[in-house]
């Protein structure tokens, strides 16, 4: 967490408030040094000031600030992160920076856990990452190329954004089911026909999560940049469900782990 839907969220929300905003300064909380890449505020405070936020944009889990001159502001938002614009400063004791514009309003970017960075750089950097899972047309030809050669675990290919970008785990079970493909199955088993239908689950996923403005789940580590709540959680059909009945079959479903990470599934429709 955050995945495509909840940063698409934060895209959504913050578009108007930050478009054609000058930045005056960054500012950064102790706790805050080592979320910026490069590392040093100050060289990081001297390339953004003055500079204009001409778009804001997304890439998979990346939220992206486009600047005048061909430089970008690239942000993961990770675990727990969170932006806030405010038109005063925010007193918050997980907050580890703040950009501040001529406007007098600041984005802020909060963070209970610190794994959330910020990146100064061109958008080449992002080359590496797969297509987009709500924006991008697929290669479906060359994605099958790709997967023929692999024999990882379906659910972990997922997860690689080299591959597609945008899932985590939530998305990729949620896929998965829809799909009605075992996360446990080799990549390279996969027909054309079958990889069609899993790209065209993902996007049908995502697109209907965004709708929902994401997934906060029971330990409510997710808020929208408006305070509230991703509504998506009440549709989930097999994450966090463990024990509960299939909506398919009504058999039970299995929480298992596969390379370190949970993963919900039902053994009956999911071959």
């Amino acid at each position: 967490m955050p995945e495509l839907p909840e940063v698409e969220t934060f895209r959504r929300q913050l578009d108007p408030l930050l478009l054609n905003q000058k930045i005056k300064a960054l500012h950064v909380q102790e706790l805050g040094m080592r979320m910026l890449m490069p590392a040093d505020p100050i060289a990081f405070n001297n390339e953004i000031r003055g500079r204009s936020i001409t778009a804001v944009s997304r890439k998979g889990k990346f939220l992206i600030l486009l600047l005048d001159q061909e430089l970008s502001i690239l942000i993961h938002l990770r675990m727990s992160g969170r932006l806030i614009v405010t038109d005063n400063e925010l007193i918050d004791k997980h907050k580890r920076l703040e950009i501040e514009f001529h406007s007098g309003s600041r984005l802020n970017f909060i963070d209970i856990r610190r794994f959330g960075t910020f990146h100064l750089l061109s958008l080449s950097k992002l080359s590496k990452l797969g297509p987009d899972l709500l924006n991008d047309e697929y290669d479906v030809d060359a994605l099958f190329k790709t997967i023929r050669k692999r024999t990882v675990a379906l659910h972990k290919l997922l997860l690689d954004q080299s591959f597609v970008s945008g899932a985590g785990n939530i998305y990729a079970n949620e896929a998965l089911f829809l799909s009605g493909l075992s996360p446990f199955r080799p990549t390279n088993s996969l027909s054309k026909k079958e990889l069609v239908t899993l790209l065209s689950s993902l996007r049908e996923i995502m697109k209907k999560a965004v709708s929902f403005k994401g997934t906060t789940l029971i330990d409510k580590s997710y808020k929208d940049s408006l305070g509230e709540n991703g509504e998506f959680s009440k549709l989930l059909q097999v994450y966090g469900r463990k024990g509960g009945l299939c909506k398919k079959c009504a058999n039970p479903l299995i929480k298992s782990r596969l390379g370190g990470r949970s993963v919900y599934y039902c053994s009956n429709c999911q071959i």
